[in-house]
């Protein structure tokens, strides 16, 4: 790729009259935070792991209960993402992936407040459910900024 002085400038998505609606600095800009929140969200669903041996001892929990904090999020996110993926759609992808994020983070901190396995499971619950509108709406967003010829095939 040939680097130009004032090449971030440069529009990159054309719209349909032909005047840019997208720079090179801003659909990084968005690749870069969808990265992030993906990164974060999978950093949400697997940290519980390492407080299980205290939660065990703790709540003395089983290992069919720990399992189910961990599955909680995957379940939630399976049956939550097609219906808020089309939601976004037809709202604003945008103000879809803020709204889940400020979702999924007030669960997180619910998370860290749980006095007991129920509500720490039904945290768990609403971080999923949070996380379910952030993929969808995340690549939709980033493929929306980026033309077709620098996306994948």
């Amino acid at each position: 790729m040939l680097n130009l002085p004032g090449a971030e400038n440069v529009p990159y998505v054309l719209d349909a009259s032909g005047s840019a609606s997208v720079t090179k600095r801003h659909a990084r800009t968005v690749f870069a935070m969808a990265f992030v929140l993906m990164a974060i969200d999978f950093i949400d669903r697997q940290v519980v792991v390492a407080t299980f041996p205290y939660l065990k001892t703790e709540w003395g929990l089983s290992d069919t209960e720990l399992g189910a904090l961990v599955s909680v999020i995957s379940v939630s996110v399976a049956l939550g993402a097609f219906p808020i993926a089309l939601a976004a759609d037809c709202w604003s992808r945008v103000k879809a992936i803020a709204v889940m994020g400020a979702t999924w983070s007030l669960a997180t901190l619910a998370c860290g407040f749980a006095q007991n396995y129920a509500q720490l499971f039904t945290a768990r619950a609403a971080v999923g459910a949070g996380e379910a509108g952030d993929g969808p709406a995340a690549g939709a967003l980033v493929s929306q900024v980026f033309p077709a010829g620098r996306r994948g095939p």
